[in-house]
């Protein structure tokens, strides 16, 4: 789950769903068990301090993800994925490809 600034047309909109819906996603599944874990793939260029909500918004996803009270919660912070389709043209993804 996720989208770009562009797609949400607004950040309050970005904001819900690249974090609201995946906050409140995983606060439905958690349980009270201890070998429960949560699973989140963020961006490799997340930042709490960087300009571009994008990067801001998967850190503050991560900190709310962790309050949650999972056993255990895996982040992977990925650079780039190759072969990923896009409905919409991203002019890094061009580059790094």
């Amino acid at each position: 789950m996720g989208t770009s600034l562009k797609s949400a047309s607004s950040k309050k909109f970005f904001e819900k769903i690249d974090r609201e819906y995946i906050v409140n996603a995983a606060r439905a599944a958690c349980t009270d068990d201890a070998n429960q874990r949560l699973v989140y793939l963020s961006a490799g260029t997340a930042d709490a301090h960087a300009y571009a909500l994008y990067w801001r918004s998967k850190v503050l996803t991560q900190q709310a993800l962790a309050s949650l009270g999972y056993g255990a919660m895996l982040v992977h912070r990925l650079g780039y994925l190759k072969n990923a389709q896009c409905p919409e043209f991203r002019m890094l993804g061009a580059i790094v490809a």
